[in-house]
């Protein structure tokens, strides 16, 4: 018989590393549905508010996503310029796809 005081520690040691082991396992489903109840969470108190202001849910659930997709589009594009600089000036050299000289990825421009 094990003695009370080894089971009270080795049991939740047991219970975390099972727990960590099937969260590592489960993990490429975890994050997208943790990610999902992430922005229900942030994004509900906008449509309720919404919803205050008389616009129906339907409506203003699809406007809170495209502002969201907005502004990370924004933000991502923001970011990419500055890799861009970054890299150029790293490299002394002109970025690659930088089709008129501003520093800039000309993604879709073809030869002029």
């Amino acid at each position: 018989m094990v003695p009370s005081r080894y089971r009270r520690v080795v049991f939740p040691v047991l219970l975390l590393i099972v727990v960590l082991l099937l969260a590592s396992t489960l993990s490429s489903v975890l994050s997208p549905v943790l990610l999902a109840m992430l922005l229900a969470v942030i994004l509900n108190p906008l449509a309720v508010l919404a919803e205050r202001f008389s616009l129906p849910r339907v409506v203003s659930v699809p406007a809170l996503y495209l502002v969201m997709i907005v502004l990370v589009a924004m933000t991502a594009s923001g970011v990419g310029g500055q890799f861009g600089a970054l890299a150029q000036s790293l490299s002394g050299e002109t970025v690659i796809g930088d089709l008129n000289g501003n520093g800039k990825l000309d993604i879709g421009a073809g030869e002029e």
